[in-house]
């Protein structure tokens, strides 16, 4: 359902984090090394595995199919990668003005 608006993983880290819109927008930080995912979490209200975590592990298994896949010809590719960077952080700020926006409303600053 194309719930997962943004996925990132570092590789040397091994720290994932995404942007899942449900009724808002809600965080997944994780770990993922050596094939596995540990410390999931969702910044939602759920005191247990949630949705989001979920949408998130299944692009996240989708994802790095593709990348598996196709990574010789993808590192080739400059303009590939310079416009998924781009994308990536175009995404992330916008969310983070409209949230910043947010919270500055809820707590007064703006009326």
């Amino acid at each position: 359902q194309n719930k997962v608006i943004y996925l990132s993983l570092d590789k040397a880290s091994g720290k994932g984090y995404a942007i899942v819109r449900g009724n808002r927008f809600y965080e997944v930080d994780f770990r993922y090394e050596d094939g596995r995912v540990s410390e999931n979490f969702c910044s939602c209200p759920c005191g247990f595995t949630c949705k989001h975590q979920f949408a998130v592990m299944l692009q996240l298994d989708e994802t790095l199919k593709i990348v598996q896949e196709n990574y010789n010809d993808l590192m080739k590719n400059k303009d590939y990668l310079e416009s998924v960077y781009k994308k990536g952080a175009e995404s992330a700020f916008s969310i983070a003005r409209r949230t910043v926006t947010k919270v500055k409303k809820k707590v007064g600053f703006i009326i």
